[in-house]
């Protein structure tokens, strides 16, 4: 950057020539009034302070004609080139067009780049789950388990945003599976992109367990269907056995007939339970000649198993659609029986049968308890509630009466002290920590409920939540409008709660049955309503024993690549470690067992990011001798991280995409092996700017420190001499 001026003129407030026929005058008196002094002092002392003298008298000249000095200086900004280097795990393959790494490696070698930088400035970038800056001398380890594209792009303008940039260089085979398709946010990037492709279009030989689909949750002796899907690249017809293993031990095997490539297919298989706990299941099939990985051979879930049926009973605070809704739902299933308690408008019940009470093993309060609600009936509830641990499922309604809610604060995720507002309709947003809950999944894919919950119609809702108990855990919030942004833990819409012997849930809201019947007529097959009370009701039943402090991990099954999000809590203050600011954990794995820091994030919790780079099942626990905690109640946690990475999915190079994201802004798809291209086709000019500054000797801060320090120091050496 080279800085210029290039132009600059003086303005003042009076004739310039009087303004300099005084300045001469005042010089011309000075060196007169100097001409002699008493005593006598040196010559050269003598030139000195007539130097100040004039200069004090010429600068209170040029304040008194409020003279102005104006600059316009310019700067040039040569052009720079961002580079973006994609190293997700698509880019480790080798295809038809030879090893990935090595193509990389080469292109970004080449001298083509080496003479460029004599036009450009060059700046790199790696991406894949997230984007950084990068040094051509850095290694790659290609273990990303996404390719976001648009979010590479996004960065790159905006870290450059300050620069002159004249392009974007990128590296990639084109597999975007995150952030959506970079094509229509290029239309807004105003950059140039020239995309090199990495790779063949042609497939390679794979097949692949693409995706699965379960129920997290199964029951003793109740069969649950396991969806698995299947894809077939580069195979002719075949038949494979696909094998299901439970614990380790080898349960059924199912032939299954590929059609001819490319195809994807899903299967069924139904799985028995036979062991209450959490199970793990592994489905797999053998490799096949020449295939690209048998990393994607197999894949790996759990599922909580159960026993017995249980005994649901929903009292409501009168006649609703939910209640037809929430009957209908529940009692499809095989897991529960429903008996409903519906309060009259004036008093009592339509049916009363209180020994079905005594015999209930969750309780669903729907607008419920009202103001006419007996009080023997809610001591009836409560003494179950406390003696029992009975899980409680709340639905808030326009009726429901808060002092005598109030009864079951304790045992409520959210403290009864509510407001009643004025009635308005919200749509449901998933909170981070919903996106990760089984609770609020349809299927086993995250993406997939984030959008079905964002397709729901709104529901209402009439009391305004004033407090959370510390440990309820917010799966979603709501907002009033499709166009509303900014949400805040002030309003909270779905919350859960643990306390270690009781688990309670509460929907802030009324007329969810909107969720099923509003969906029918919308080509929704995604069944949120029912997903989402089935998640929840079996989530109520699971007796979890909840420590002190608590270990967990976002989830309990990971692709390869994808970062584990750690989390410490200490539910009592007391147990607090020496050391406030840090926790260490041991990772143990295959026998060989490492430290894991976790910083605190917040009062009473730690959280840390870990990235692993090898697969298999993991256990997260204390590390004693590192942190001492005043309790030996810390629960220890696993997580497992198979070798299918969904980077695997589709590793052939999308070339039309590429070509699309360079025609839309304006730049050039280049192949691998034609970056001569890139000499004549590259194109940027300094861009030069230009700034204005002006001095104002009246109002500058450093003239009026120049006058006072003239004055001071012709008065001190005045002073030093004796001269009058």
């Amino acid at each position: 950057m080279m800085l210029l001026i290039s132009q600059f003129n003086i303005t003042h407030k009076y004739n310039l020539l009087f303004l300099i026929l005084v300045g001469i005058v005042f010089f011309l008196f000075t060196v007169f009034i100097y001409r002699k002094t008493i005593p006598l002092i040196p010559s050269f002392l003598k030139k000195i302070l007539i130097v100040l003298r004039s200069l004090v008298l010429i600068l209170m000249l040029f304040i008194l004609f409020e003279l102005t000095f104006n600059f316009i200086s310019s700067f040039k900004t040569p052009p720079h080139i961002a580079v973006g280097i994609d190293h997700s795990a698509s880019m480790a393959v080798k295809d038809k067009a030879g090893n990935r790494p090595q193509v990389l490696s080469a292109v970004i070698n080449d001298p083509v780049f080496f003479t460029l930088q004599n036009q450009f400035v060059f700046k790199y970038y790696t991406f894949a789950n997230n984007v950084n800056p990068a040094n051509i001398d850095d290694s790659l380890s290609f273990t990303g388990d996404v390719t976001n594209i648009t979010n590479s792009l996004q960065y790159i303008k905006n870290d450059l945003a300050e620069k002159n940039l004249a392009g974007i260089i990128l590296l990639s085979d084109g597999n975007y599976n995150k952030g959506g398709n970079p094509i229509r946010f290029a239309e807004e990037l105003g950059v140039p992109v020239y995309p090199i492709g990495i790779g063949s279009p042609e497939p390679v030989p794979d097949i692949a367990i693409a995706g699965i689909e379960y129920n997290p949750y199964a029951y003793i002796n109740e069969s649950t269907p396991v969806h698995v899907t299947i894809r077939n690249m580069g195979y002719r017809n075949i038949n494979l056995p696909l094998t299901l293993t439970v614990n380790g031990e080898k349960k059924l095997t199912k032939m299954i007939n590929l059609p001819p490539s490319p195809s994807e297919i899903k299967e069924t298989i139904d799985y028995l339970p036979e062991i209450p706990g959490n199970n793990k299941l592994v489905l797999s099939f053998p490799s096949q000649a020449d295939e690209l990985s048998i990393k994607n051979n197999f894949r790996t879930i759990y599922i909580d198993v159960f026993k017995a049926k249980l005994n649901v009973l929903l009292f409501s605070g009168g006649l609703s659609p939910d209640i037809s809704f929430l009957k209908r739902h529940i009692g499809s299933s095989d897991r529960y029986i429903v008996n409903t308690f519906i309060e009259k408008s004036g008093n009592g019940f339509y049916q009363k049968n209180e020994n079905e009470i005594d015999n209930a093993d969750m309780f669903i309060l729907l607008n419920f308890p009202t103001v006419h609600t007996s009080p023997s009936i809610l001591n009836r509830l409560l003494d179950k509630v406390k003696t029992q641990s009975i899980p409680l499922f709340i639905i808030l309604g326009k009726n429901v009466h808060p002092p005598k809610l109030s009864l079951f604060n304790e045992y409520l995720p959210f403290k009864a002290n509510i407001d009643k507002i004025k009635e308005i309709l919200v749509f449901p947003v998933l909170s981070e920590e919903g996106k990760n809950d089984q609770v609020m999944h349809i299927s086993s894919q995250n993406n997939t409920a984030l959008s079905a919950w964002s397709k729901l119609p709104p529901v209402y809702i009439t009391h305004q939540i004033n407090q959370l108990w510390p440990n309820t855990k917010v799966l979603a919030f709501y907002k009033t409008a499709v166009t509303q942004k900014g949400l805040t833990d002030n309003n909270p819409l779905i919350v859960t709660r643990n306390t270690g012997k009781q688990e309670s849930a509460a929907v802030f809201a009324y007329g969810i049955w909107r969720w099923d019947l509003l969906m029918w007529g919308v080509n929704n097959d995604e069944d949120v309503y029912y997903n989402f009370v089935n998640n929840l009701l079996r989530w109520l039943e699971t007796k979890q024993e909840i420590k002190p402090v608590q270990i967990k991990t976002d989830k309990q099954q990971y692709n390869f690549g994808e970062p584990v999000k750690i989390s410490v809590e200490i539910l009592n203050e007391s147990f607090l470690p020496n050391n406030r600011n840090e926790i260490v954990l041991s990772l143990k794995h295959n026998h060989v067992t490492e430290n894991i820091i976790v910083n605190k994030a917040g009062e009473n919790r730690y959280e840390k990011i870990i990235y692993l780079d090898r697969s298999g099942d993991f256990e997260l626990y204390l590390n004693n001798e590192k942190t001492t905690l005043y309790t030996d109640e810390v629960n220890k946690t696993l997580f497992s991280i198979g070798e299918y990475s969904s980077e695997l999915s589709n590793t052939r190079l999308q070339k039309a995409l590429l070509e699309g994201l360079a025609s839309t802004t304006g730049g050039k798809y280049i192949d691998s092996d034609s970056l001569f291209i890139l000499e004549n086709t590259l194109s940027g000019n300094p861009r030069e700017t230009y700034m204005s500054n002006s001095v104002e000797f009246w109002n500058n801060r450093i003239i009026l420190f120049c006058v006072i320090f003239s004055l001071t120091l012709e008065w001190f050496l005045r002073k030093k001499k004796g001269m009058l």
